[in-house]
């Protein structure tokens, strides 16, 4: 697979990455909601359909850097919206392993 094969598939794992997050964040809010730092406790109340709708936003911006990156790196060139959005996607991924 060349890059622009890769940076295609990124969005894939994006998808893969928050799907279990979709399904899993009001059931885990519920149980460990009073765990939480108390200023982020207000901000725990989310439902499932609203967390669907931040994570589609956040996969448009994701599907627009993605483009961008294809398009730069046909070019020779890098793309830093890209970079930076993948590089927290790898952040928030080892945010999990820990």
């Amino acid at each position: 697979m060349d890059l622009t094969g890769w940076i295609r598939a990124a969005p894939f794992v994006f998808l893969a990455h928050d799907a279990e997050e979709i399904l899993t964040v009001e059931p885990w809010l519920l149980v460990h909601r009073a765990e939480l730092p108390a200023v982020v406790q207000p901000f725990a109340a989310v439902s499932t359909e609203q967390f669907a709708i931040a994570v589609a936003i956040l996969f448009v911006g994701f599907l627009a850097a993605t483009i961008h990156a294809v398009r730069q790196a046909r070019r020779g060139r890098v793309s830093a919206p890209f970079m930076i959005i993948a590089g927290a996607l790898v952040a928030n991924a080892l945010t999990h392993l820990g």
